[in-house]
């Protein structure tokens, strides 16, 4: 990693491909765009699902402020699927550690007033050592 303070607003893909809603249904095609805060936990993954010829879902799953939220709409506003509170803002907080390969610079991502950050330890070894940071906020996307 550089040295000395980076900034960075964030990450954007763009998926395709198939995802099924249980071992034994079928798989269905879905497009996806996925934003990451640069060097925060937070992302927004925003999918549109084909569930059947002529029949769309909207997905939502996100971590935003620390908070988690997934949602499925068919047609884009008839809701089928919606889960928020603890337990999803604790699995959207694990996705968000799980994808933060997809950019590095959130290796000193703030959670709870705390940072992350690696220093070199020796030749090829990294160790973690925690301090207190302050991120700025910015707006993502909000449309789904």
């Amino acid at each position: 990693m550089p040295e000395g303070p980076l900034e960075t607003s964030g990450t954007w893909l763009r998926q395709e491909g198939e995802i099924r809603l249980a071992p034994d249904r079928p798989w269905m095609p879905f497009s996806a765009e996925q934003w990451f805060r640069g060097n925060r936990l937070e992302f927004r993954w925003q999918a549109r699902v084909r569930m059947a010829p002529l029949l769309f879902a909207r997905v939502l799953d996100c971590f935003e402020g620390g908070r988690g939220l997934l949602s499925a709409r068919v047609l884009g506003f008839i809701p089928v699927a919606r889960s928020r509170g603890h337990p999803t803002d604790v699995a959207e907080a694990m996705r968000g550690l799980a994808e933060l390969p997809w950019r590095p610079l959130a290796f000193s991502v703030s959670i709870a007033g705390t940072a992350a950050s690696w220093a070199l330890a020796a030749k090829r070894l990294f160790s973690r050592r925690r301090a207190n940071t302050v991120a700025r906020k910015e707006p993502m996307p909000r449309s789904i």
